[in-house]
């Protein structure tokens, strides 16, 4: 679908890392936004296996292709990544992405102030975000708590925009 992509204002790189399925859900499928650059994601149509979405382990900044393996509670890369980005088209054509704090992050005493900041922005056409009008992951606090969702009817794109 390629309506949504990183953008990253960060001075380092960014890996996102998209899980296999059907399969092992190994989140394998590497995406680096450079810095001050972009890179789009792979969300998945509605006709995609089973109907299911796409999800996006996002690694800390300064991450490579390399960090794109399973993590465990001492590195937090992959799997344990402090982020969680979703996208997924519905069958009623509308894309729904996502942002979240990893709970595998969060759970083993990582701090989410020490990960930089996530907002979704709306790019092209009309963007439905959550009451308060913002989808954004800052200083350690999720604008809807426990991460929040954006509708892109279809013809609608967004960024999200690492800061």
């Amino acid at each position: 679908m390629f309506n949504a992509r990183i953008v990253n204002k960060l001075s380092q790189s960014v890996s996102a890392c998209q899980t296999v399925y059907p399969g092992n859900e190994a989140m394998i499928i590497p995406s680096v936004a450079q810095p001050g650059g972009s890179v789009s994601l792979n969300v998945v149509p509605s006709s995609y296996w089973l109907g299911t979405s796409s999800q996006f382990y996002v690694n800390l900044a300064g991450s490579s292709t390399e960090q794109c393996i399973w993590g465990n509670d001492d590195k937090p890369i992959g799997n344990w990544a402090p982020y969680i980005f979703g996208g997924g088209q519905a069958r009623d054509g509308n894309t729904y992405i996502s942002v979240q704090y990893n709970p595998l992050y969060t759970s083993m005493g990582f701090k989410t102030t020490d990960a930089y900041n996530v907002k979704i922005q709306c790019t092209g056409g009309k963007c439905n975000f959550p009451t308060g009008g913002q989808c954004k992951c800052e200083q350690g606090v999720c604008s809807v708590n426990n991460g929040c969702t954006v509708t892109l009817p279809q013809g609608a794109s967004a960024d999200f925009v690492i800061y």
